[in-house]
């Protein structure tokens, strides 16, 4: 996953949309910490 950048803001709901292997998976897996990010960040702001 390369140049992602999104914002959710309280009560809203985010979909990824993408063909097979774009990565949608992979993001969901490093927004929910399921996973170990090799590079770049994760920021969450509560």
């Amino acid at each position: 996953v390369d140049g992602i950048s999104f914002n959710i803001g309280y009560a809203e709901t985010l979909g990824l949309v993408g063909e097979s292997g774009c990565g949608k998976s992979t993001t969901g897996r490093a927004v929910l910490n399921m996973m170990k990010v090799n590079s770049g960040q994760v920021i969450f702001e509560g």
